[in-house]
């Protein structure tokens, strides 16, 4: 557990989980009701919750809850890319280098100075070259296909 999550046993007294979302177990400071949905939407997407005053990521106190502290070095990982579906299910335990696969990035550019497509790959903090192409397609396939055989995630 970092110094910053919470126990599961606090967050269990606070909360309770439905279908990817929390909610007040009991009456909370301010407007926060017995029975109401707990937390905001963040500008990032994801979704926040107060515990004992400090703002806690959803998907952590979610994955607390239903696992237990979160080994340090670990991310809590939204398998869909969807920052608030928060359901267990969608959660996953990774490592760093394992959050960084799980992007929207194309992977590929249009170099103009060589009037070609240029497809990269990122493996533990170095850019990796998969060469250049004439047609964008071409770009787009290698690099989809270095995604599937470097950007693994290990079953745990």
């Amino acid at each position: 557990m970092s110094d910053r999550d919470p126990s599961k046993e606090r967050l269990d007294e606070l909360f309770e989980y439905r279908d990817g979302k929390l909610f007040n177990k009991t009456n909370r400071r301010g407007t926060a009701r017995m029975g109401m949905e707990s937390g905001c939407k963040t500008t990032e997407g994801y979704r926040d919750v107060r515990v004992d005053g400090k703002l806690h990521r959803t998907h952590r106190v979610i994955w607390i809850m239903h696992n237990g502290d979160i080994p340090k070095n670990k991310f809590i990982d939204h398998e869909n890319r969807i920052k608030d579906d928060n359901r267990i299910d969608n959660l996953r335990l990774v490592t760093g280098q394992e959050n960084a696969f799980n992007t929207s990035a194309k992977g590929y550019i249009w170099h103009k100075s060589i009037s070609r497509w240029v497809a990269y790959i990122t493996l533990d903090g170095v850019q990796k070259h998969l060469g250049s192409f004439v047609k964008e397609e071409d770009a787009k396939e290698a690099r989809r296909i270095a995604k599937k055989d470097l950007h693994t995630i290990e079953e745990r």
